[in-house]
């Protein structure tokens, strides 16, 4: 470093060349080389490491994520079995009871049967889980299924 004489007797600092910026462990940084595209800067408020991906999973309380599940289904007007695995569960049952007949089914059979049966097996599950509700439980269990089923009869409890 040097000294130059402005006017008068003062003096101001002139540095010859900037000193290398230096990182962890004193060494000198690295140049990125013009070749390299430029680093992503993560968005302002998280951390790098969640920008990159590697960061730690957020974890949740214990059952928090069964209510978020809930809340979801319960607002969605949509069908909560997939359209093709039901139609494919259907033709298969058909096949056995037409004794390998092929039956073409028309989508708003096999959509009005899907909705029915969605329907039913809703009803059927609040109907077991206030069952298991009155006996002091959370958990359902097969055999309060078994119990709604049989207090419907043959016709509502299907068999």
């Amino acid at each position: 470093m040097r000294r130059s004489r402005t006017s008068g007797s003062a003096y101001r600092r002139v540095s010859a060349a900037p000193a290398p910026r230096r990182g962890r462990a004193g060494r000198p940084r690295h140049q990125r080389s013009p070749l390299q595209p430029p680093r992503r800067r993560p968005a302002p408020g998280r951390s790098p490491r969640a920008a990159a991906g590697r960061g730690r999973r957020r974890r949740c309380r214990p059952g928090q994520r069964a209510l978020q599940e809930i809340r979801k289904y319960q607002k969605s007007t949509g069908l909560l079995i997939p359209k093709l695995p039901f139609a494919r569960a259907v033709r298969s049952v058909c096949l056995e009871y037409t004794r390998g007949v092929e039956v073409t089914w028309e989508p708003k059979a096999l959509l009005a049967l899907q909705t029915a049966a969605e329907v039913f097996l809703i009803d059927l599950l609040a109907d077991a889980y206030q069952c298991a509700c009155v006996s002091k439980r959370n958990t359902l269990l097969p055999r309060d299924i078994q119990l709604i089923r049989r207090n419907r009869g043959l016709q509502d409890g299907l068999g």
